[in-house]
């Protein structure tokens, strides 16, 4: 009996310690992530809250308007098709994001604007980042469209899911600094983001211990069961 209970703990630290190495490995590779985005990019967001149709913004030689046309509600949220211009060029597609015409900052929530600098390059682009998705939508099904333009109007597209974000380290950094997504987003994982990442690992440490001492206990409760043979009187 003892021996399988030792197997059973055994078999079960093995696997603890196997989910707390891979979340350990996850952790760091999450925070090695941000200082490698950080170290090779720098940014500096642009408030949206003056942003609205007929009136623009300027930050050094990019004058930022916009231009929207309303569609239909989704469960009584405002969307409207909106092109985002840089001295008045369209720098991005027509996309449907919710608005809130009673706000002071119209466009919370589904576009965001950041200024990102390249610091191997020195080049700085403009950062546009609309989400796609309405607000109820879970994290798993959300999705967003980012522009980087430039002061001509020139632009990349690219387009990132909760399941393709992976790819792009850059990416998720924007939707997260611009406040565009429901949740804050990891780049490989969630892992820290969820819940307090340093007590997550603690838990199966404090296990192991414990498991430690049953084992010590055990072994030294353990005693070899003698055989004896019977011996046949002549």
């Amino acid at each position: 009996m003892r021996r399988k209970l030792l197997f059973i703990f055994a078999v079960l630290t093995c696997l603890l310690l196997y989910v707390a190495i891979m979340s350990v490995y996850s952790i760091v590779q999450e925070y090695q992530l941000d200082v490698e985005v950080n170290e090779a990019y720098d940014f500096e967001q642009v408030s949206t809250r003056e942003l609205s149709p007929g009136n623009s913004i300027t930050f050094g030689d990019f004058d930022i308007t916009i231009s929207e046309q309303a569609v239909e509600s989704f469960n009584e949220e405002a969307r409207a098709e909106v092109i985002v211009k840089v001295n008045g060029i369209n720098a991005t597609n027509p996309a449907v994001i919710a608005i809130d015409p009673d706000s002071d900052n119209r466009y919370a929530g589904s576009l965001g604007l950041i200024f990102v600098q390249n610091n191997e390059t020195g080049v700085t682009r403009l950062a546009i980042a609309k989400r796609l998705t309405p607000n109820v939508t879970d994290i798993e099904d959300q999705e967003w469209k980012l522009y980087y333009a430039n002061r001509f109007g020139q632009s990349r597209e690219e387009t990132i899911t909760f399941d393709t974000r992976m790819t792009s380290s850059l990416g998720v950094k924007i939707i997260n600094d611009s406040n565009i997504s429901p949740e804050s987003l990891g780049y490989q994982s969630n892992i820290v983001q969820g819940y307090q990442p340093l007590f997550w690992p603690l838990w199966i440490v404090f296990y192991l211990a414990f498991a430690a001492v049953i084992f010590v206990i055990m072994r030294k409760s353990y005693k070899p069961v003698e055989k004896t043979e019977e011996k046949n009187d002549e």
